[in-house]
């Protein structure tokens, strides 16, 4: 009993619909691994955020506060990308990205803050 429609991969033989698989699949396979190699080694950054390592950050949104730091750099050897991406406060009294060191001691130099933009009241 036939309902009238036909669905061309299953009337193929499966070989045929197996080489056709077999021909796609690595085409997904390195559209997935450029995402994954342009992120490698980075940390994302969604939210307001204390950094205590040493690393490459990369903000992957906009994020904006009404109070308090948004961006607590706490270690030297910091990289952040804001990666086009816009962080913001309407705060009048806090910092938007501060350096801080616990202890007393010297406050560390980032390496760069770089690629975005940073927006206060």
């Amino acid at each position: 009993m036939s309902r009238g429609r036909s669905v061309p991969w299953l009337d193929e033989g499966k070989g045929e619909f197996m080489r056709k698989i077999l021909m796609i699949a690595p085409l997904l396979v390195a559209a997935a691994s450029q995402a994954l190699l342009a992120d490698e080694g980075r940390i994302p950054i969604f939210r307001p955020t204390r950094i205590t390592q040493p690393g490459h950050y990369v903000v992957t949104r906009n994020i904006a506060v009404t109070a308090g730091v948004l961006l607590d750099i706490q270690a030297g050897g910091v990289t952040v990308d804001l990666n086009g991406h816009t962080l913001s406060s309407s705060s009048l009294t806090d910092d938007l990205v501060q350096l801080t060191c616990p202890g007393g001691v010297e406050p560390p130099d980032p390496e760069k803050l770089l690629n975005g933009n940073l927006s206060a009241a």
